[in-house]
């Protein structure tokens, strides 16, 4: 087996075990009993995790080994055995609810059966005997089926803002207990379409969230009640999102309304623990923690403990002991964030150096979720924690093979410097050499031209012939025809100076980061979706060179960002330059094209104020039109467009 198939195989199992101990879920994993015959005749316990041990009464070392039937022979007469035999034989897996009325003991369990091979069966099973006794009050377990089917009904709606038109499908109108809007062109840009169905107690929040929305360009969730008619209260759970024009103006809402009523009547725990689940499952290698806010209580997984260097459960995961694996130099870090961000951010994510048991030290990554209840206060913390050490020691390496690499390409940039500036003395002696042949060649045509008139009038007081005064009258048409050569010159290497090209945008960003060479500690990020345009290199190259100087020279960040991307419309491209630097004020975004002005006040950086009119002049030269975005402190966009 390959060194990356046991890798995999470690992590497999780790993920296993992380799922395995924490979910609040009994699971038991059974080895297939069979006799002589090849029949089933029993189930051997091999795995017992923690919930189950819980829900059983029992501890995983008196079951690990012994037979189910033996232990606990009712479970045929419930129809579990049975029901185990049937998924091994046939491979189809089985969800059911099974009544344990018996020993006293008068309990629903819902049992999950999967088979996971020939010989091995999992099981999985939870104590719903809550869930089944709220369902018998709600008139009997058919109204189960029914509130699940009600439950999968989603309703949505389309929301247009230019044709001022609200389409309903069938579940909203239903979820609404009305199929009309009594006034829909008195909806406002910034109030919920259905403002006259909410609750009061949740309008002013529903109109928030749209009015945030739309101006805020992102997709909103909220939670309200709708009030039917007869004072019946619904619950409904919104998610949508507002789309734009190509001008940014919001054209429309389109959102999925759920209706979950009978969710929050029930109070069902079953979300809770399919979240746990779902984090749990979406990483490897980790350990998982569970803070209970309301009970000063604390749960830490076995591999958590093992992260640290600790067998599980070696000491109890108090506030004072969990600090002692934190390294000194992150302990304040760590206080404050799990004080400041817990009543800030429902989910965030965090990393810290840590000391193991043996005084080893390690980096950890982790990423933590906050439960509140109705009222907003925190009842519950889980999150889990990552041991990225190895991680962290490769991007050091990475780091000090990049400042070698970038030493190596400033060398290079000094040598390209130099080729550069003999291909411009190049092309200024070029230049040079087109005047001085129209000048050279015009002075003399000049004086000709001058001379002929008065040669034509001495020739004419001299009685010269016919072909005399024929050969005069050609010298003038040939200096006509050379002042035309010397004029087509001189628009030819002008035209030179113009020629378009296709123009690889990306290479083009690249190497004009190369000639910038910004400080190692930015962050400038090129899209590989820059497209090919048509266009003067050294015009599109001088642009460029503006815009993203200017985004390095007045950055006043600690965490410099700069973002080089486009936007593809049917008639042109849109190419952006945006920053997270100081941002230009207000009174300037009108002006800062124009000559000699200077958006900002800074005595140590210099500037003519030039840069950007030279940018507007070629970007107009070549038939776009440029722009910016800005706000002050948070940075600036500028944009130009290029025709297709």
């Amino acid at each position: 087996m390959s060194e990356r198939s046991e890798k995999k195989l470690v992590n497999e199992d780790e993920i296993f075990s992380i799922v395995f101990e924490s979910v609040e879920q009994g699971i038991l994993l059974f080895k297939v009993i069979r006799n002589s015959c090849n029949r089933i005749i029993d189930f051997e316990y091999v795995h017992v995790n923690r919930w189950a041990e819980l829900l059983l009464g029992n501890t995983r070392t008196n079951l690990i080994g012994r037979r189910q039937i033996e232990e606990y022979p009712y479970l045929k007469d419930v129809g579990v055995f049975d029901s185990q035999v049937k998924v091994i034989e046939t491979g189809e897996s089985i969800k059911t609810d099974f009544f344990y009325g018996f020993q006293g003991l008068n309990r629903w369990y819902k049992n999950g059966m999967i088979k996971i091979s020939e010989t091995e069966l999992l099981v999985t099973f939870d104590d719903i005997t809550k869930q089944k006794e709220a369902d018998i009050e709600l008139e009997n377990l058919q109204s189960i089926f029914l509130q699940s089917q009600a439950l999968g009904k989603i309703g949505s709606y389309e929301w247009n803002f230019v044709t001022r038109k609200l389409t309903l499908s069938p579940e909203m109108i239903e979820i609404l207990c009305s199929g009309t809007i009594k006034n829909v062109d008195a909806i406002s840009l910034e109030s919920h379409p259905f403002e006259e169905f909410i609750h009061p107690d949740d309008r002013e929040k529903a109109n928030q969230t749209i009015k945030n929305a739309i101006f805020d360009h992102k997709p909103y969730d909220i939670e309200y009640k709708v009030l039917c008619p007869g004072d019946i209260i619904k619950y409904v759970w919104s998610r949508g999102k507002v789309f734009y024009s190509n001008q940014g103006k919001p054209i429309k809402i389109i959102s999925t309304v759920l209706d979950i009523t009978e969710w929050k009547r029930s109070k069902h725990e079953s979300q809770r623990r399919e979240i746990l689940l779902t984090l749990a499952e979406g990483m490897a290698n980790i350990g998982s923690y569970e803070f209970d806010i309301e009970h000063n209580s604390a749960i830490w997984s076995d591999q958590l403990y093992r992260i640290y260097g600790y067998e599980p459960n070696e000491f109890d995961p108090k506030e004072d002991n969990i600090f002692m694996v934190v390294h000194p130099e992150d302990k304040e870090y760590i206080k404050k964030l799990f004080t400041e961000s817990t009543f800030i951010e429902d989910e965030f994510e965090y990393q810290f150096k840590f000391i193991r048991k043996d005084s080893t030290q390690g980096v950890s990554y982790g990423k933590a979720r906050v439960f509140r209840d109705e009222n907003k206060q925190i009842t519950k913390i889980t999150g889990f924690v990552q041991d990225i050490t190895e991680r962290v020691k490769m991007l050091e390496q990475l780091k000090s093979l990049n400042a070698e690499l970038e030493s190596r390409v400033n060398n290079r940039t000094k040598e390209l410097s130099i080729s550069i500036d003999n291909l411009k003395m190049l092309n200024a002696s070029l230049d040079n050499y087109a005047y001085i042949i129209s000048h050279d060649l015009r002075a003399p045509l000049s004086v000709i031209e001058g001379l002929v008139p008065f040669i034509k009038q001495e020739c004419q007081t001299r009685s010269m012939d016919e072909e005399g005064m024929k050969m005069l009258d050609m010298v003038v048409g040939k200096v006509e025809d050379m002042k035309n050569i010397i004029e087509e010159v001189l628009k030819t290497a002008k035209r030179q100076k113009q020629i378009k090209e296709p123009v690889n945008l990306l290479n083009l960003c690249q190497d004009v980061l190369t000639t910038l060479n910004p400080p190692s500690h930015f962050h400038i990020h090129i899209s590989h979706s820059l497209p090919i345009v048509t266009y003067n290199k050294s015009s599109l190259k001088q642009i460029l060179q503006n815009l993203i100087g200017n985004a390095i020279k007045y950055m006043d960040k600690n965490d410099p960002d700069i973002k080089i991307g486009s936007i593809e419309t049917d008639t042109y491209y849109q190419i952006c330059v945006r920053d997270n630097g100081s941002g230009i004020p207000e009174d300037k975004l009108s002006i800062i094209f124009d000559r000699f002005e200077i958006a900002h006040t800074k005595e140590n950086i210099e500037s003519h104020g030039l840069g950007l009119s030279i940018v507007k002049q070629l970007v107009e030269a070549n038939a776009g039109r440029v722009g910016v975005e800005s706000e002050l402190g948070k940075g600036s966009n500028f944009y130009f467009t290029i025709p297709k």
